[in-house]
């Protein structure tokens, strides 16, 4: 990648070795406005390049950074994962450090299918859908997989706020032979 200092100082230089031929000891007036719109479109177009580049830099160091933190109790070396598995008979939602096989942990033992695991912004808890109760609903559980607790019915599809203090979720609308569409709403954990 060039360096945008170094352009533009080529620019300049590019600007200055340009020479007309002066008439009657001066440069005509034409020719000095033509060069002075030349150096300000380089200088801007470079200002530009400078911005330009900047951001996708600071964009990128983003997107590498910004992480969610590991579960409470998961080792800090490894990445956690939430998955949704049939290995037991039914849907069930799991966890596992990422890359190994063996080991993955069952949450929601149960006979209803869970799908859709979402970890909470800070770790330690764990959103997924479950068709317990004859319905599907949005669940919350500890990252262990205790304290499970209904959030809403019918709903699926849970993603955290950012902030770890509401989730959203989808809910299918229409009856009868209408098209299905779904609705997104939030509820509130307070």
């Amino acid at each position: 990648m060039t360096d945008p200092a170094k352009l533009m100082s080529d620019a300049l230089h590019a600007l200055a070795a340009t020479r007309v031929a002066p008439v009657d000891g001066a440069l005509p007036r034409q020719v000095r406005r033509r060069a002075r719109l030349a150096m300000v479109r380089t200088v801007l177009g470079t200002a530009i390049v400078i911005v330009v580049v900047a951001t996708a830099s600071v964009a990128a160091l983003e997107r590498v950074t910004d992480r969610t933190p590991p579960p409470v109790g998961a080792p800090e070396s490894h990445d956690v994962i939430a998955f949704t598995s049939d290995r037991d008979g039914d849907a069930d939602i799991y966890t596992t450090v990422f890359g190994e096989e063996e080991g993955a942990t069952n949450l929601t033992r149960n006979d209803a299918p869970e799908m859709s695991p979402r970890w909470s912004p800070d770790g330690s808890k764990i959103a997924f859908s479950s068709h317990r109760d004859g319905e599907w609903g949005v669940y919350v559980m500890d990252a262990d997989g205790s304290n499970v607790r209904q959030l809403v019915s019918p709903g699926v599809e849970p993603e955290w706020a950012p902030d770890g203090t509401a989730v959203a979720f989808t809910r299918p609308v229409g009856k009868g032979n209408e098209t299905p569409l779904s609705q997104i709403f939030v509820v509130r954990l307070a």
